[in-house]
């Protein structure tokens, strides 16, 4: 990237996309997933500073992005072993009882 330290180019980089890189993962998957996903993004180009392209931002949405269909295949594959189970999944449960309730 430049030349300064790993850590001030990463603290840079992670100072100012953060909010943008944030905004797009809890637009995709709600905010208390985009934390995670965040979270694994900036792992990511920790490890491979050196490979970050100049501007870095469409380069972490794109790992952002690569998170996120990791994350929806990690649900789509919980919820299919659940349903062919034969089992309700809690979810399901809990809106049930929400209406038995409200009714």
């Amino acid at each position: 990237m430049a030349d300064t330290l790993p850590i001030e180019q990463f603290t840079s980089m992670y100072r100012r996309h953060y909010p943008a890189v944030l905004a797009y993962a809890a637009s995709q998957v709600g905010r208390q997933s985009a934390e995670e996903v965040v979270s694994d993004t900036f792992m990511v180009a920790w490890r491979r500073l050196d490979d970050i392209p100049i501007p870095p931002l469409p380069w972490l949405l794109g790992v952002t992005r690569n998170h996120v269909r990791q994350l929806r295949r990690t649900a789509d594959r919980h919820r299919t072993a659940v349903m062919r189970d034969g089992t309700q999944a809690w979810w399901e449960r809990a809106v049930a009882d929400v209406a038995d309730v409200v009714a």
